[in-house]
């Protein structure tokens, strides 16, 4: 296993949308090395010769740190810029279809979310691909700045057990939160408190 650079959103590898916030670490905070270790332990298992490139942190609906983002060049080159990881995650996008065997689907990164903290499974998922920052990021920012307006940055990224959000800030302090689909949309983080708190309320009831 070849390692990189740690970016922790602090990289030039990151800078293409913003840098999202570290976040307030939880009680039961695993520390950041344990993490990146079983992050690197995971690549070097899965992916052979893989290198580690951009990683984030994501924080829950109080901002929290909820888990850490590890991207991956699976091929062992040196991970690219922003807007070149961006480049090649939607050509290879673009190249899947319906007749796609995804079982069989190589990609040039990979990713490994690891969590945050001891209370949660160590690793959530991990796999082919990168994470929506990079995924969805530049057409995020682009209906941020159209909402929000061209000061429009990522400020936080969000991991809410099973599910990744990205959040934008303009210079007034204003926010607007998407899903990775964009179906739905929150304009500030009481809104997405709410929408959180009554969906496990709802489950509760079930």
């Amino acid at each position: 296993m070849r390692e990189f650079v740690l970016c922790v959103g602090f990289s030039a590898v990151c800078l293409g949308i913003g840098l999202p916030e570290t976040g307030v670490p939880h009680q039961e905070a695993v520390p950041f090395d344990v993490a990146r270790s079983l992050a690197l332990r995971k690549a070097s298992t899965e992916w052979p010769g893989a290198r580690l490139g951009a990683v984030l942190p994501c924080v829950d609906e109080d901002g929290r740190t909820s888990a850490w983002l590890f991207h991956f060049t699976t091929d062992g080159s040196a991970f690219p810029e922003y807007e070149q990881v961006a480049a090649d995650i939607a050509a290879e996008r673009k190249s899947l279809s319906s007749t796609t065997d995804l079982t069989r689907w190589r990609s040039k990164y990979a990713c490994v979310l690891v969590s945050a903290r001891y209370d949660q499974t160590p690793i959530f998922w991990y796999g082919y691909g990168t994470s929506e920052y990079y995924a969805i990021g530049t057409a995020a920012l682009q209906r941020a700045q159209q909402q929000i307006g061209q000061s429009a940055r990522l400020s936080r990224i969000y991991f809410i057990n099973p599910i990744v959000l990205l959040e934008f800030e303009n210079s007034a302090g204003n926010h607007v939160i998407f899903t990775s689909h964009f179906e739905r949309t929150w304009s500030s983080r009481v809104e997405l408190q709410e929408y959180v708190a009554s969906v496990r309320a709802s489950a509760l009831q079930h």
